[in-house]
């Protein structure tokens, strides 16, 4: 911006300069050879300080002045070319007339000289007098709105006038629109010829010219790559029909830059309001630039690092360019190394996908029939949300794109049961469900980038559905590990890690269906898990530090493992309130004795920390494991303890066998043949908390006669202990899920 009023600056005081010591506006003519006598003086008189405030008070009439002055000018000076002045012809008279200035003036004739040959297509070395008017017209147009764009932004500068943000945006947008209007009218109505301009050459001359310092390269490459991608054609080119483009969307853009820079959350009314507002401003974004053109490439791998390393200051940004460049070619597409301009256009898509979604959600949610029936704390099914055209809605023209995101909304609704709530950072894990507008727009935006996981990484199965399998999941993880561990949630036992997830998220969450992969449902769910684990395990340190020693770094603790555990329940539950958000974990800890509550805790902790060997303390990333696997389970349990006495029964636990069969099968390797003795397995492992020792299940007595038994309802009520599962069972079922590769309990061959 200062360069531009530098050279809005130089390009007034140069010609008043020149007329105000030529005697144009002086007692008597010049007398020289290289110009006419005369004695026809002008009436007015050019103050050139006043022509210097150009961008801070109005100068229409010291402008009207100078052009009047320029034209008489043009009458007496010798032109070689007859209805027109060269830049020559000012620079000889320049040097003659001012010998202590010439230097600095004629270097500022030729910016001016450039920008009439772009703007009013006269030739690079002249200035036709038919051309006069029109660029001071302009500038006129540039004086009046330039006062009141620095008005402006003088007033938004001061924080009292945010409050007239919409009043002031609105006066900025005019005036911006009304200088482009009229620029883009000088262009068209200007005869001749398209003119080109080289733009490396016309800002490098403007920097040395008019600036304290020379724009260094890098900058100047910026300029040339926001010219092309606004506009297109050849890189340092600006052509006269692009820089009309250019004028046509600088109202939009400028409106851009002001909104980045000056709108605040206080300036909305409400939430809806706010993501309109960025909503529209991305697809304004989105129409300005030109894409459809050559692709090319805006930067490469190291530069893209080069800036995230200002962005993200305090982390070595450089560690973890191969997960950027992996990640990068897998979510958005191309060179893992280089970011084209259709990379652009995949990344505008998805962030206005995004603000679609988000913006819709909350349009739907705050309409007062659909808060009543989301309020309900129970299942909700389709014909309980019915369509209907909302204010709103005007932002979706397409019916198509209303029509997924309305089902989209819907499917949130029927689907999901787990929503946080921002105050506490958690959703509620109880048999109702209590819904609320921050946590629902989340699972629909959990579940947006869950969809874009598993288009990177998955694959469609026979259904036509969108899977992630283990391995799949193993590659991603793969990828993002220069990243997690910059980060430090890298786990050091990453196969377990890996299987141990793909578990969680199959076999023990709401919507886990068993089919030993990740669908986009599961994947949500999960994603929700991993936000509340994150959140109440952060303020779960930084409580617990009031009981346990956190080592010598209390912003990363680490705590002796009997200290953590025998701190966990009332920290978690008591101290900072989470009985609440965990109802039934709260009565299971105050119903059974300590030892138990204990065992159950440990045993969560053989299968979630990535060290559980006696004596390593436990971490800020062993505590967010451990919680999210109790979730996991408080899931499993909301899920299959039907009649809410915290045990899950014979019956239950027949229903969760159809969920956990698949995996049995692979765990145990079952034959075809043998797939029947899948549900004993699966209740022996629950309910006796055990595997064969040695042998395979076929050949271990043990597990023989409580099949046998187990299939008898006779002999199961009148024999056997009762078949049924608490948290500790399900604990232990988990930890032998994960930690069992199938082979060490298979059948023999």
């Amino acid at each position: 911006m200062i360069y531009f009023k530098r050279f809005v600056n130089h390009l007034v005081i140069i010609p008043a300069l020149l007329l105000a010591s030529c005697g144009y506006v002086s007692d008597k003519p010049v007398q020289n050879i290289d110009v006419y006598k005369t004695d026809e003086l002008q009436t007015c008189k050019i103050d050139v300080s006043k022509l210097g405030e150009i961008f801070t008070a109005d100068q229409k009439e010291q402008i009207r002045c100078l052009q009047e002055n320029f034209v008489q000018f043009t009458k007496y000076v010798r032109a070689k070319h007859p209805g027109s002045i060269t830049e020559a012809e000012l620079g000889i008279f320049v040097k003659k007339f001012f010998t202590d200035q010439s230097d600095a003036i004629v270097k500022g004739l030729s910016l001016i000289f450039q920008l009439n040959m772009i703007l009013l297509k006269d030739e690079a070395d002249r200035i036709s007098h038919s051309k006069i008017s029109p660029l001071f017209e302009l500038l006129v147009q540039v004086n009046q709105e330039a006062v009141i764009l620095t008005n402006i932004i003088k007033m938004m500068d001061d924080e009292t006038h945010q409050k007239d943000f919409w009043f002031l945006r609105e006066k900025f947008n005019e005036s911006t629109a009304r200088f482009a209007k009229s620029a883009v009218g000088v262009i068209e109505n200007a005869p001749g010829m398209e003119q080109k301009l080289n733009m490396r050459t016309f800002i490098r001359d403007m920097s040395k010219k008019i600036g304290d310092h020379e724009i260094d390269n890098e900058t100047i490459d910026a300029f040339i790559y926001l010219k092309k991608v606004l506009v297109g054609g050849d890189e340092e080119i600006l052509t006269t029909s692009e820089l009309k483009e250019v004028i046509t969307k600088l109202p939009r853009i400028m409106g851009l830059v002001f909104d980045v820079y000056y709108c605040k959350a206080e300036n909305f009314r409400s939430k809806a309001e706010e993501v309109k507002f960025y909503l529209e401003a991305t697809r304004n974004v989105y129409h300005s630039i030109k894409f459809e053109q050559v692709d090319f490439e805006l930067m490469n791998s190291k530069q893209l690092v080069s800036l995230a390393e200002k962005i993200l200051k305090n982390y070595d940004v450089e560690s973890f360019k191969p997960s950027i460049e992996a990640l990068k070619q897998r979510f958005i597409g191309g060179k893992k190394d280089s970011v084209t301009l259709k990379d652009l256009q995949t990344v505008m898509e998805m962030v206005h996908d995004f603000l679609e979604k988000l913006y819709f959600n909350h349009v739907t949610y705050d309409d007062r029939s659909n808060k009543i029936i989301l309020g309900r704390d129970v299942p909700l099914f389709e014909k309980d949300i019915p369509y209907k055209v909302l204010p709103g809605y005007d932002m979706f023209p397409n019916k198509v794109r209303l029509a997924q995101l309305f089902s989209s909304f819907t499917d949130t609704a029927i689907n999901f049961r787990y929503f946080r709530d921002y105050t506490t950072g958690s959703a509620i894990y109880d048999t109702k469900i209590l819904r609320n507008k921050d946590g629902f727009n989340e699972v629909n935006l959990a579940k947006w980038a869950s969809w874009k996981l598993l288009k990177a990484y998955g694959h469609l199965d026979a259904k036509g559905e969108m899977q992630l399998s283990m391995d799949e999941f193993s590659k991603f993880l793969l990828d993002a590990k220069p990243l997690l561990e910059e980060f430090k949630l890298w786990s050091p036992n990453f196969t377990t890690f890996s299987r141990n997830a793909v578990l969680l998220a199959d076999l023990f969450q709401q919507n886990s269906n068993g089919d030993q992969l990740i669908n986009i449902n599961e994947a949500t769910e999960y994603i929700g898990m991993l936000l509340t684990a994150v959140e109440v395990s952060g303020k779960f340190n930084k409580t617990l530090i009031n009981s346990c020693d956190p080592g010598i770094n209390s912003d990363d603790p680490v705590f002796d493992a009997d200290c953590f555990n025998n701190n966990f329940y009332e920290v978690i539950l008591s101290k900072l309130g989470y009985e609440k958000s965990f109802p039934r974990l709260d009565t299971y800890f105050k119903t059974v004795s300590k030892e138990e509550s204990l065992d159950y805790l440990k045993g969560v902790e053989g299968f979630a920390r990535d060290n559980n060997a006696p004596g390593v303390p436990v971490g800020r990333r062993d505590a967010t494991l451990i919680l999210g696997a109790m979730i996991n389970i408080e899931s499993t349990f909301i899920r299959f303890d039907k009649n809410s006495d915290n045990i899950i029964d014979y019956d239950e636990l027949s229903v969760a066998f159809l969920t956990y069969k698949a995996s049995i099968i692979s765990l145990a390797g079952l034959k075809p043949e043998q797939e029947k003795y899948a549900k004993g397995i699966f209740l022996y492992m629950a309910s006796k908390m055990e595997i064969p020792k040695t042998g395979t299940w076929m050949s271990d007595a043990k597990f023989g006669t409580f099949n046998s038994c187990v299939q008898s309802t006779t002999c199961r009520k009148l024999f056997m202990d009762e078949v049924q599962a608490k948290r500790l069972n399900i604990g232990k079922l988990l930890y032998y899920m994960v930690n069992q590769a199938p082979s060490a309990v298979a059948v023999k061959k």
